[in-house]
């Protein structure tokens, strides 16, 4: 237990799935060669081995949450749980808990990723937390609304899509013919097509979208109208449903949920939801 190694949560491509997550320790599998490590909460490894033991280490060592809310968070596509860490913290600081997910997305697809986080809010909710409230990036928000045609012993609080392609997107269209787009990106490149989106429910919940981009033309010229780079602030907006909505200046796709703007957006929409413990 002395010799402890330091996970580089920094890194950009997640090989490694959350299964479980309590009070920021968590347990890992590796998406290709089936070994499980154990993680504080400052993303040291402390335990690496079979599943068994350490799952077994985790229920008796990991600490318990301090109450019964949660804040999901989960990342975008070639992305990973780092670009969420300063929301995170910020979240923290404000008194949330959290559970910043890593999930392999360049590795599997939707239905794949939609178990993970399924069973791991399952293993959440034996651990005591009755509400979770979310927030995703970009295709963590398409997971998000992936969730709600699961049930689960929690209820569910407000969402916040930061550039989330909410009708699908327009750039995965255009480049999913050329070669080596589907190779890079796997299972899930397919999961952001209009098709695959407009199957996805909407969620019961108080919604926020928050889109960034630079006015009428938008970061890029390949897509129409406004829009942050990856995805137009039309393709953002969730269909048929009144929702919270902002537009963030200059919001650059992959710093939308670093942005200051941003982050305060989020926390108000949160806090104007609800308490963040009720216990």
């Amino acid at each position: 237990m002395d010799n402890f190694v330091v996970w580089d949560y920094t890194k950009r491509f997640q090989n490694w799935a959350d299964i479980r997550i309590r009070a920021g320790w968590r347990v890992q599998s590796h998406t290709s060669h089936g070994t499980f490590r154990v993680l504080d909460g400052l993303g040291r490894v402390v335990l690496t081995g079979e599943a068994e033991p350490c799952l077994a280490w985790f229920a008796a060592s990991a600490p318990q949450w301090e109450n019964d809310r949660v804040v999901l968070m989960l990342h975008s596509l070639a992305g990973s749980p780092t670009l969420l860490k300063t929301l995170e913290s910020r979240l923290n600081t404000a008194g949330y808990q959290t559970a910043n997910v890593a999930y392999p997305n360049l590795f599997k697809g939707m239905d794949d990723h939609l178990r993970q986080v399924a069973a791991l809010m399952e293993a959440m909710a034996k651990d005591g937390i009755r509400h979770v409230s979310f927030i995703g990036h970009s295709y963590g928000g398409l997971l998000i609304r992936a969730l709600w045609a699961v049930p689960l012993p929690l209820s569910r609080g407000p969402v916040v899509f930061f550039g989330t392609p909410n009708g699908g997107s327009s750039l995965a269209r255009m480049l999913r013919h050329i070669p080596g787009y589907k190779a890079f990106f796997g299972p899930a490149s397919a999961d952001v097509l209009a098709g695959a989106v407009t199957t996805l429910p909407v969620p019961d919940t108080p919604v926020l979208v928050v889109a960034g981009g630079l006015g009428r033309y938008g970061f890029n010229p390949l897509l129409k109208g406004d829009n942050d780079g990856i995805v137009t602030v039309a393709e953002t907006r969730l269909p048929l449903l009144a929702h919270a909505f902002r537009y963030l200046p200059g919001g650059f796709h992959r710093y939308l949920p670093k942005s200051k703007r941003g982050i305060t957006a989020a926390l108000a929409h949160l806090a104007a939801m609800g308490p963040r413990s009720s216990t």
